[in-house]
């Protein structure tokens, strides 16, 4: 078998997390990156999500998120990290991923969404989310799509980037630092006795002295060829492309049951399906009605804009819907690096750096000791 040998760190996936490891191995620890991906960078979910930069939830915060708990502070520090970066790595990688500030709506259509949401702003405010309260005519002030059909919204400015670009602006600064990417399917793992494990790909075998699994979903299928039961699986979901309207809106739209995202290029995001589809990636024409259907209440004008694009990802998530970032225990040298769900383009950056320092260091400055695999992942091969 052909293949590479003797990377210090060898990362099994190339989307926005490995990349992201990659490029801090390279930039704040010296240490160069073999990154092996199957089809290309962003051509999963790193390059189909639709790229807001939102520590809140479609609505209000997500389920799993207040003040003090560990994911909500890694998503803050997230946001924080894609401000502080954000110019060195669009000028360091010569890929411009449009990042910009944006203004969200997220109305309550019922009483009881505006009292939950009411009880909800403070919170958000506490961690120093930009957000107000607004009432119907200031909504309507505004002359944004969202319904006239509502008992309020909040409003909030956030950050969003188009995905597909920022991925490869990660590959590039990560490639520039001395990282290299190998297109090549990893079909599975081979180790001895809890020793770092190697890759075997079909175009040879890869190893590293520390291996990183960053595979998305399908790093549980990998875990498996060695015996690690890795908790994470896909969660299908899709967008719809919309042709922009002829007046440009200031405003996105999110309500618990979807979105309207205006995005650089003419085209309006509107989504997201979360479907237990397997590995299946496919569109549906279901999923289509279903997004327009959730957007025709909170976004009217929206729904009627034409559908030009449909795309679908397979986003990981782990069984507890938190991050699995850190050693596997029982082996020596193998990380985690997967289970992001719907928060992977904002956690990149976090993620990345934390990785890198935990890799390099065996402990990070950012708090993650709450997304250890050790509290899921379960070793039969160490």
């Amino acid at each position: 078998m052909s293949g590479r040998a003797g990377a210090e760190v060898l990362i099994v996936g190339g989307g926005v997390i490995g990349c992201a490891a990659a490029y801090f191995l390279a930039a704040e620890h010296g240490v160069r990156a073999l990154v092996v991906e199957r089809d290309g960078v962003g051509r999963h979910a790193s390059g189909g999500a639709a790229g807001e930069l939102s520590v809140i939830g479609r609505s209000q915060l997500d389920a799993t998120m207040t003040p003090g708990d560990p994911f909500t502070a890694l998503c803050v520090e997230g946001a924080r990290l894609h401000e502080q970066f954000g110019p060195a790595l669009r000028e360091e990688s010569g890929v411009d991923y449009h990042r910009a500030d944006t203004l969200i709506l997220r109305p309550s259509l019922t009483r009881q969404e505006a009292e939950e949401a009411q009880g909800q702003l403070a919170i958000q405010q506490g961690l120093g989310l930009d957000a107000e309260w607004l009432e119907p005519p200031q909504v309507e002030a505004l002359g944004s799509w969202v319904t006239k059909d509502l008992h309020g919204a909040i409003l909030t400015g956030e950050a969003q980037l188009d995905s597909a670009p920022f991925a490869h602006a990660l590959a590039q600064a990560a490639i520039r630092r001395g990282a290299e990417i190998v297109i090549d399917e990893v079909i599975g793992l081979e180790a001895e006795g809890g020793r770092t494990p190697r890759a075997v790909a079909r175009g040879g075998a890869y190893e590293g002295e520390r291996v990183v699994l960053a595979a998305g979903p399908w790093s549980a299928r990998l875990g498996a060829s060695i015996g690690v039961s890795i908790p994470v699986r896909p969660l299908r979901g899709q967008i719809l492309h919309l042709q922009a309207p002829v007046e440009p809106q200031r405003y996105g739209v999110f309500h618990r049951t979807g979105y309207a995202l205006p995005k650089s290029g003419g085209v309006v995001y509107a989504g997201t399906t979360e479907e237990e589809a397997g590995f299946a990636a496919e569109t549906t024409a279901e999923a289509c009605e279903s997004i327009l259907r959730a957007v025709a209440r909170f976004a009217p004008d929206a729904a009627r804009l034409a559908v030009v694009n449909a795309t679908a990802c397979l986003r990981p998530v782990s069984d507890d819907g938190l991050p699995l970032m850190g050693a596997v225990p029982g082996w020596d040298g193998l990380y985690l690096a997967t289970g992001h769900g719907r928060k992977g383009i904002l956690l990149s950056l976090v993620s990345g750096k934390a990785m890198a320092e935990l890799i390099v260091t065996g402990r990070s400055a950012i708090d993650v000791d709450a997304f250890a695999p050790a509290r899921l992942a379960l070793s039969r091969g160490g």
